[in-house]
């Protein structure tokens, strides 16, 4: 056997397969790679009580991800004399937010199907099926084949498919959780204060206190037959004020199509907010249902139909070390007011013809 040969020959195979899909189109996708790259980032904050982030009778689907931990040594004051605190930290990060936020884009646009606005319904969610059946049920509740929409859907045109690079970037919220009890009020104050730098983020982090938390628990699942624990696993439930950021991106000359990305975006968050879709493990019994609150807008360009909406300009330094030196860049951003997300979803109404 020639193994030079065979292996060409799947690499071949493997080629024509990869640069084909329902579209009909050859070429695959490729990053966003442009001198006119327009960001428009919105600031959000997630607001949940009781979220399930983790399967609490498999321990399957995790929904957090422990990223890592340290301690550190907080000095503080007491009426008597000065202390020192060591406080373990670990950081944990709650996923499934892309897959929240296709899931209400989904429905949205299943809604406005069958409300006779628009007239092809969203992408499926994954492009291969392991059974016939489950694609035929999408298919039937007015899905199409992923990547095969001609002209491209909306879900297609955030969140991406085979033959299309996704427009839309989601940063999710992590938690800084204290592993040890009796953490002094000041030593409270002094880490849900510097959280950001002590990690290292401006932004998507939360640390554990009163009102943004996460209990964890260890439980067993006991076998009835012998009455003997046979497993043990960890139950996550989140409660608080969690901020993220989604970055929609586009190109300059695209502003009409970047504006309308954004309105549908905006449209999503009514199925959010009014309870149709929900967070983490235990959906179907009724737990893990959120609220989205957009706090702030930036855009890194001022491009047509943004400008009346920009409020004020910003100059932001960003900062590397390099060796035993501290380099730095100026970065400029663009502020926008609050009525833009009426503008948005105003454009996104117009195109698909609801006034």
């Amino acid at each position: 056997m020639n193994d030079v040969n065979d292996i060409d020959e799947f690499n071949e195979r493997s080629e024509s397969k990869m640069r084909n899909d329902e579209s009909g189109d050859t070429e695959m996708r490729k990053t966003k790679k442009c001198a006119n790259l327009v960001e428009v980032t919105f600031f959000c904050e997630l607001v949940g009580y009781d979220l399930k982030t983790l399967n609490t009778a498999t321990g399957k689907g995790s929904y957090m991800f422990k990223v890592g931990s340290k301690t550190l040594t907080v000095p503080y004051e007491t009426a008597k004399k000065k202390r020192e605190k060591n406080v373990p930290l670990t950081l944990y990060k709650i996923k499934g937010l892309r897959g929240f936020f296709r899931r209400a884009a989904e429905i949205r646009l299943l809604k406005l199907r069958s409300d006779g606005n628009v007239e092809m319904g969203p992408c499926t969610p994954t492009a291969n099926y392991p059974h016939a059946e489950i694609l035929e049920k999408h298919l039937e509740m007015g899905y199409h084949k992923q990547g095969s929409c001609k002209p491209m859907c909306f879900v297609n045109r955030l969140f991406g498919s085979l033959n299309h690079t996704a427009s839309i970037k989601i940063y999710p919220p992590f938690i800084a959780k204290p592993m040890t009890e009796n953490v002094p009020s000041k030593v409270n104050e002094y880490l849900d204060e510097k959280v950001g730098q002590i990690f290292g983020l401006d932004y998507c982090i939360v640390y554990h206190n009163g009102e943004s938390t996460l209990k964890t628990e260890t439980f067993n699942i006991i076998n009835r037959t012998d009455e003997q624990a046979v497993n043990n696993f960890m139950k996550h439930a989140a409660s608080g004020m969690f901020p993220f950021k989604i970055v929609f991106i586009g190109t300059m000359g695209q502003e009409q199509e970047l504006l309308e990305n954004i309105g549908f975006f905006i449209a999503t968050l009514f199925e959010i907010n009014g309870g149709k879709v929900q967070l983490g493990a235990d959906k179907n019994n009724g737990s893990g249902q959120v609220k989205i609150r957009i706090k702030n807008i930036k855009t890194n360009k001022k491009f047509a139909g943004i400008e009346k909406f920009v409020d004020a300009k910003e100059e932001r330094i960003q900062f590397i070390e390099f060796c035993d030196i501290r380099l730095q860049e100026s970065v400029i951003e663009y502020h926008i007011n609050k009525t833009f997300g009426e503008y948005a979803l105003k454009a996104f109404n117009t195109t698909i013809g609801v006034i």
